[in-house]
């Protein structure tokens, strides 16, 4: 059994220079594992959505990682109700 040959992500200094336009959703973004998983996205030089169900939460969490230099946003997402689900895929549909 082979496995498949994966695309190898961009290096650091690729994401750096702002050779490649990456976006990450991280759900739960706005505090504890979620928020160091968008941290260490966004210092790769990937822009990381923040999705949170609270904005005031998500945008408290994205200014912060924005003060550390980091392109983040707030996407009010409610990943258990599908119209907010679908609400947030329209926003990133329009970005």
């Amino acid at each position: 059994m082979s496995v498949p040959a994966t695309k190898e992500p961009p290096s650091d200094a690729q994401c750096i220079a702002g050779m490649t336009n990456q976006i990450a959703l991280v759900t739960g973004a706005n505090k504890g594992i979620g928020k160091e998983i968008a941290r260490q996205l966004g210092a790769k030089g990937i822009t990381v959505l923040i999705g949170a169900r609270d904005q005031a939460r998500g945008d408290a969490a994205a200014s912060e990682l924005r003060e550390a230099g980091i392109d983040a946003q707030t996407l009010v997402l409610d990943v258990t109700d599908p119209a907010s689900i679908k609400a947030a895929e329209a926003m990133i549909e329009r970005t």
